[in-house]
């Protein structure tokens, strides 16, 4: 099949074959075809591709535009060729663009029941008139939808890509989606994943996506709104999101609000350049992180400086919403865990968080101040364990939330002598005992974990 970008080498050009796209798309061969659609202006919609099928549709300069509201101008749809043989066969799209033409409702592309498949286009559409959709993935019942490539660029739309699973499992395992576009209205998002998704492994998603229209004022603009079930969300990369062409516009760069996703890396460049008072960079609860989850659960770059990223006082502001004070939920911490072995049962619902020292045989027991034999505590258990199970312990620098201390902020924070593994403000005094320090009040319950040498008492 030819490949080449000249016209000539097209084995169907639009609309010199005369008829329409759907036409010649039916009428292409089996082995497949190339179809040039020349540039100009087509009112067409429902416009169906098998996916399974080696066909190219190109083009410099086509715009196709619905005839009615709520329709879905191009479909690439395998319900009904899903294969039993995979031979690497995927249609592509590239070079069209679609306009709403005064029609609402509508979907630019569609992509239900497909592997493989690449499509690059635009999608433009009006005010008053966006599109509902610029790119859908959706799958349905023993089907699913991955390996997608996708480069499309959006301007006035709902979603510019949103992921669904009208049944079954949708599949965004693979996923490579550049997408640049403008979010004109409050509650549209750049990327939207429902929670009916049930796989989004190793998917990445970077580009720009702008919230720069005077409506779009209100609390919930997100770049990314995520909201699918915590243990198949690995591997996921936003990498490059921007947003924010006006200081009072963009709100919230990604929105994780009931969602669990874990083990994700979020990486912003140049975040917010010229929107000088965010409300949340990152929004959602705690378990939107999943800071027990082994591994590092969230990861966040930004290569502008904090204060052109936030007009706040406080770091709130990237990890928000019902967040409390100290940044994460009781009995964890804000910072990186290491996941390793206890020497014996800990139980964090026995009181405080226990912290620990690391014994001759490499597991790590609660450590008190009465001998130096269990000194120096090195990190704290964030979970329940029994002895030789491996558990998530806090080290150094880690912000320790704990809602059984009660304290006054700036209070230091010593190993006790009297009770092992319990964090105390009550500096020990016994003589032939030790004082280590281990770290500072931070809030009434939590304190920012940073141990000290232990000193003897004379």
């Amino acid at each position: 099949m030819p490949l080449s970008r000249d016209i000539v080498a097209a084995d169907m050009v639009l609309p010199d074959n005369g008829g329409t796209l759907q036409e010649l798309i039916t009428d292409a061969p089996a082995a497949g075809a190339e179809i040039f659609v020349k540039s100009g202006y087509y009112d067409e919609d429902t416009i169906t591709v098998d996916p399974f099928k080696n066909i190219l549709i190109r083009s410099k300069g086509a715009v196709f535009r619905p005839t009615a509201d709520s329709k879905t101008i191009l479909t690439l749809d395998g319900s009904t060729s899903w294969p039993t043989i995979w031979d690497k066969r995927f249609a592509e799209v590239k070079g069209l663009r679609f306009e709403t033409n005064g029609k609402d409702g509508c979907v630019a592309v569609k992509i239900l029941n497909a592997i493989g498949s690449r499509v690059d286009f635009q999608a433009v559409g009006e005010v008053g008139h966006e599109f509902a959709d610029v790119l859908l993935l959706d799958s349905t019942s023993g089907k699913w939808t991955e390996r997608i490539r996708a480069t499309i660029e959006f301007d006035y739309a709902n979603h510019g890509f949103r992921a669904k699973a009208t049944s079954g499992n949708n599949s965004l395992d693979h996923l490579q989606l550049d997408i640049a576009g403008n979010l004109r209205a409050n509650g549209d998002k750049g990327v939207f994943i429902e929670s009916s998704v049930q796989h989004a492994n190793m998917a990445w998603v970077w580009g720009q996506i702008w919230a720069a229209a005077a409506g779009a004022t209100g609390p919930d603009v997100p770049v990314i709104c995520w909201d699918i079930d915590a243990d198949l969300a690995r591997g996921v990369w936003f990498m490059g999101c921007e947003g924010g062409a006006a200081a009072a516009v963009l709100r919230v760069a990604v929105d994780l609000t009931g969602s669990t996703i874990n083990k994700t890396m979020i990486f912003f460049s140049d975040a917010g350049q010229g929107a000088s008072n965010w409300t949340d960079v990152i929004k959602g609860n705690v378990e939107a992180f999943n800071i027990r989850e082994i591994g590092a659960p969230l990861h966040m770059g930004f290569r502008s400086a904090l204060a052109d990223l936030f007009d706040v006082n406080n770091m709130n502001a990237v990890l928000n919403s019902s967040l409390t004070e100290a940044g994460h939920k009781d009995h964890s911490a804000a910072g990186h865990p290491v996941y390793w072995y206890a020497g014996e049962n800990m139980y964090y619902g026995d009181g405080q968080l226990a912290v620990c020292y690391m014994k001759s045989d490499g597991k790590l027991w609660k450590a008190k101040g009465d001998s130096i034999n269990t000194l120096p505590a090195i990190v704290v258990c964030l979970t329940s364990v029994n002895a030789n199970g491996k558990a998530q312990f806090a080290v150094p620098g880690a912000i320790i939330r704990d809602d059984s201390l009660d304290e006054t902020p700036g209070a230091d924070v010593y190993v006790s002598n009297a009770t092992a593994g319990r964090p105390t403000t009550t500096k020990p005094t016994t003589s032939g005992h030790y004082v280590q320090k281990i770290g500072t009040i931070w809030t009434a319950n939590s304190y920012l974990f940073q141990p000290l040498d232990p000193v003897v008492i004379p």
